[in-house]
């Protein structure tokens, strides 16, 4: 088959543009990431070292739009800190990588009052569903000065195992307890309504 020469020289020349258009992409690509990692090292130098309150938080909030694995300690190490745990958590709750809850359910242990408090409103807004069994005594004592936030963590999850658990509390709970228990379900109802599942949205409104 004749292919006449203006044919087959666009066709090379639009071949030749892709593949330097690509070329030209993959550059950028690598030394954009180069450049991020670069910059994560930098903040988080940051985070540990003496510099004041202000620049803390907005590494805090930087490393939370493109930040690492690698920054997780170095936030995760913030969550006690009474001025920038809030940052801390914005800061873990950006970072995809699973990692980041880990450290969130792992400060659950050792935090109390509004630091405890943000962790769990956090693995909530993170829909951590490792974090469910963790949430649950929490959730069950009033004593834990958190029991709310778990039952509303557990709402945002919104699992088979974190409903069974809002359930249980709003039938069989204390009485203090309950109207959290109440408010979980409805924030679960919204969460199988969006998810498709309107017969189980249903039953807990």
């Amino acid at each position: 088959m004749f292919i006449p020469g203006s044919i087959l020289r666009s066709t090379i020349s639009r071949q030749v543009l892709v593949a330097a258009l690509f070329a030209t992409w993959m550059v950028f690509r690598v030394s954009g990431a180069e450049g991020k990692s670069e910059q994560t090292q930098k903040l988080i130098a940051v985070l540990r070292s003496d510099a004041g309150l202000f620049e803390k938080a907005r590494a805090c909030q930087q490393l939370g739009e493109f930040g690492s694995k690698a920054a997780v300690p170095a936030l995760a190490a913030l969550l006690s800190d009474e001025h920038l745990n809030a940052y801390a958590r914005s800061g873990l709750e950006g970072i995809p990588d699973p990692s980041a809850a880990a450290a969130l359910r792992a400060a659950l242990g050792t935090l109390k009052g509004n630091q405890l408090a943000g962790v769990i409103n956090s693995l909530g807004v993170l829909r951590d569903t490792p974090a469910v069994k963790l949430l649950q005594p929490l959730a069950a004592n009033p004593e834990s000065g958190a029991a709310n936030e778990a039952l509303l963590a557990l709402g945002r999850i919104g699992n088979d195992a974190a409903i069974r658990i809002v359930r249980e509390t709003l039938d069989r709970g204390v009485e203090i307890i309950r109207p959290g228990a109440a408010s979980a379900c409805l924030l679960a109802a919204e969460r199988q309504l969006a998810d498709g599942h309107a017969r189980t949205a249903r039953r807990l409104y």
